[in-house]
């Protein structure tokens, strides 16, 4: 299974206080965001800075582009000369720490992450992530915690639920894999992911056809990984 993490900025709404210039690059570059044309969105939001460089969304989408790109150890150094300007924000070092984690660097994407959830307790995804690099290291008891914590505050999420199962898995809490799996499940029976996800798991703990049930499911809204697992797992 795949673990996968949530990238997520409440950010797009424009001050009305800025120039028409301004405006029109954050939108055409949000625009240009929305089809994943980041490479352009990045010349508008670069644009909207030379119009306005105190305004820190312009900032933050700069570097949420550069995420969505790939280039990691960017923003880590934009982001770092940011925070020396704008230390109380939350996004700031959510964008370094999802940087952070992409480089391998987990301690240090904990440290940001831990930044973020003090300044924003509430944020569901920065638990989320935190957990992901605890899982990482394998510190798989706060991971747990960080899960159950996002959980609480979207309860609905079946991502948080299905890695919350993963993370069980490995600490052989059988029982709580299984219920997180399914929980997953009930919330979005449409993602055959899900399917193939608790098909891995109880092939490991040896029920089979049950896992084969879950394949078959999976296979039949016609994911290929469950054909794949199919042919090894129940012929």
């Amino acid at each position: 299974m795949k673990i996968t993490t949530l990238l997520f900025f409440s950010l797009f709404t424009l001050s009305a206080s800025f120039s028409q210039t301004y405006d029109q690059h954050m939108q055409s570059g949000m625009v240009k965001y929305a089809k994943g044309n980041y490479k352009e969105a990045i010349k508008d939001f670069s644009k909207a800075l030379k119009t306005s460089d105190n305004d820190i969304e312009a900032y933050v989408l700069y570097n949420l582009c550069n995420l969505k790109l790939g280039n990691l150890k960017e923003v880590v150094e934009t982001v770092t000369t940011l925070l020396q300007k704008y230390p109380e924000n939350a996004d700031l070092y959510y964008a370094r720490a999802y940087a952070y984690a992409g480089l391998k660097k987990h301690k240090e994407a904990i440290d940001d992450y831990s930044s973020a959830i003090k300044l924003n307790p509430a944020d569901a995804y920065a638990l989320f992530n935190r957990a992901i690099s605890y899982d990482e290291l394998g510190l798989f008891k706060k991971a747990v915690t960080d899960f159950s914590n996002a959980i609480l505050i979207t309860p609905d999420d079946a991502e948080i639920y299905s890695n919350r199962a993963f993370t069980y898995e490995k600490m052989n809490k059988n029982n709580e894999a299984e219920q997180d799996y399914t929980k997953a499940i009930e919330l979005t029976p449409e993602n055959p992911q899900l399917y193939v996800d608790r098909a891995e798991f109880l092939g490991k703990i040896g029920r089979r056809e049950e896992a084969c049930i879950d394949l078959k499911i999976a296979v039949d809204m016609d994911l290929e990984e469950a054909k794949i697992l199919s042919l090894t797992l129940c012929e």
